[in-house]
């Protein structure tokens, strides 16, 4: 009878570095993957951008459940409807005034603005 070999990690230790470099490139995939997504949700997402002076009141029929107001300077918005999700991002020196929200209001990178809402969360950045 033979006496086993004596236990290495010399083999298993190539081996799981490179399925450690296997990993991170999965994750690396996974997050650009990710930011694709939500590059294509945000594009997908209908509201009122790059307004500059301009007053606007928008009904509950002109409105989709998820709405965006994104760079907007010197405007006054009124959105008289019920919406699901509204993100407010740029926005500089506005007065916006929004029905209620049934979801979150998400608000990024305002500047001397007054914002009169109803909602269930608010995210401020």
């Amino acid at each position: 009878m033979k006496p086993k070999e004596k236990f290495s990690f010399k083999k298993k230790g190539a081996a799981g570095t490179q399925k450690k470099e296997e990993h991170k490139s999965d994750e690396a995939k996974k997050e650009k993957s990710a930011e694709a997504d939500a590059e294509e949700f945000w594009k997908k997402i209908k509201g009122l951008e790059g307004l500059k002076g301009e007053q606007k009141t928008l009904l509950e029929s002109d409105l989709d459940p998820n709405y965006k107001l994104v760079g907007l300077v010197d405007c006054e918005i009124n959105l008289n409807g019920k919406l699901k999700a509204l993100w407010i991002k740029n926005c500089t020196n506005c007065k916006i005034n929004i029905g209620p929200v049934e979801g979150a209001v998400f608000v990024d990178s305002c500047s001397d603005s007054t914002l009169n809402f109803i909602c269930h969360q608010v995210f401020v950045c």
